[in-house]
């Protein structure tokens, strides 16, 4: 009997290691898997990043505008921030480098042929609409020329 007790054991380890391991069709079923994941993955990512650029250029836009508002304070004097001419890009101050817009990314100034909006040392403005529009959407940011308060809407 105990011959026959150690052989049904020997005969259980076996087929625990049989059903511990993985088989080759698992094992290349689950690789198709990983490879069609693989696969998706930059198509999913490549439509985030001009969204992320987009909301980056909008936050960095509206971070130039109240911080020129508050130097034209602190310095009590006026400063301007200018858009380009073809709308890629604006100057905030006159010594200021170009702050490039992402690409498909547009800056218009409506009602201002000048392009140029000036902030004044006793906080006001003269007044704006901002449109920032591009692959994320479009961003208005608009200001009260007696409060200099800055305003922002989304699409």
């Amino acid at each position: 009997m105990r011959t026959l007790s150690l052989a049904t054991d020997a005969g259980v380890a076996a087929l625990r290691r049989r059903q511990a391991a993985f088989t080759l069709l698992e094992l290349l079923v689950v690789m198709a898997i990983l490879v069609m994941t693989y696969a998706l993955v930059p198509r999913v990512y490549s439509g985030l990043v001009p969204a992320r650029e987009f909301d980056a250029a909008a936050h960095d836009l509206l971070r130039e505008l109240r911080s020129l508002r508050q130097s034209a304070v602190v310095e009590g004097r006026t400063l301007a921030f200018t858009v380009e001419n073809d709308g890629t890009g604006y100057r905030a101050g006159s010594e200021a480098p170009v702050q490039t817009l992402p690409r498909a990314t547009s800056l218009q100034l409506e009602q201002d042929p000048d392009r140029v909006i000036r902030f004044f040392a006793d906080g006001k403005n003269d007044g704006f609409v901002l449109r920032l529009s591009g692959a994320g959407g479009q961003v208005t940011i608009s200001s009260d020329w007696v409060t200099g308060r800055l305003v922002v809407s989304e699409r």
